[in-house]
């Protein structure tokens, strides 16, 4: 049924041929705001001492002392030194059960689902790459024959020590005629807008971490077999490849790795709907 429209001034009514009621809504009194909230998170790994089933090396070796983990916390984080020889690193974590990462609070998979790994590499230069393969196989022996693989290519995002990077600024400065002045710098390599980030190293309140980032759409999927996918996950294995001594290659610390959901919300004053 449609409705009889009035309007004088500032009163407006509307009349359905029984009932005359307020006509729509008032106008908002403060503007909307998108506002970015802490994601959704879905840990793969802590990394911590305590992580039950934990890591093992198969290349390379982890040290026995956990270091202090990003976020502050004792034991946190897992250490492993390449091989000197070879400069190769490998370790993997296999889940005693299909572990479920295809949901993310509660939230279907999504292509722009980030894969994070919070990561401390003393000489970031020395490194060429680090790959992630995510098991998703039921095999008995091999975890890894169905697997989601990721690799950074960080030798060609020409990463330098950070003290490397401040001293050729200085230099520049100094060539410029430009007085010498404290520089602190966080370089950030951006792969394209879904393309993998790294971003090294991390801000000056917590120096040395960064981020290895990997939308989850960027994985390559290796196998093919029914029913298995990012629902059916048993195995997470990091490796790669630094620099071979002499002299020897500088171990890397990894904090934590982690599947994350972005979220925001719509804050501002709203109004309801008021009937007559």
């Amino acid at each position: 049924m449609g409705h009889g429209l009035m309007a004088r001034g500032t009163v407006k009514r509307k009349h359905n041929g029984t009932d005359i009621t307020n006509w729509g809504i008032a106008k908002p009194t403060e503007a909307g705001k998108l506002t970015a909230v802490d994601p959704y998170t879905s840990v793969l790994a802590t990394c911590a001492q305590t992580e039950n089933p934990g890591f093992t090396a198969t290349v390379g070796t982890i040290t026995g002392t956990y270091p202090t983990g990003a976020d502050g916390v004792a034991n946190g984080a897992l250490e492993i030194t390449p091989n000197a020889g070879s400069g190769l690193f490998s370790f993997a974590k296999t889940f005693t059960a299909d572990s479920d990462y295809s949901t993310i609070a509660g939230y279907t998979e999504d292509p722009q689902d980030l894969f994070d790994i919070v990561i401390w590499i003393a000489r970031p230069d020395q490194v060429k790459s680090i790959t992630v393969d995510v098991g998703v196989s039921s095999s008995a022996t091999d975890k890894f024959l169905d697997r989601y693989t990721h690799t950074f290519s960080v030798e060609s995002l020409g990463l330098k020590p950070k003290r490397a990077i401040r001293s050729a600024i200085q230099e520049a400065l100094a060539e410029a005629g430009t007085p010498e002045t404290p520089v602190t710098i966080e370089p950030e390599v951006h792969g394209g807008p879904v393309g993998p980030v790294v971003e090294f190293p991390a801000p000056a309140t917590n120096p040395g971490w960064g981020h290895f980032t990997v939308e989850r759409g960027n994985f390559a999927r290796i196998g093919a077999t029914t029913g298995r996918g990012w629902n059916t996950v048993t195995a997470l294995r990091i490796h790669g490849t630094v620099t071979p001594g002499p002299p020897a290659p500088s171990a890397l610390t990894i904090s934590r790795s982690s599947a994350q959901r972005s979220n925001s919300r719509l804050t501002g004053n709203t109004s309801s709907v008021t009937a007559g």
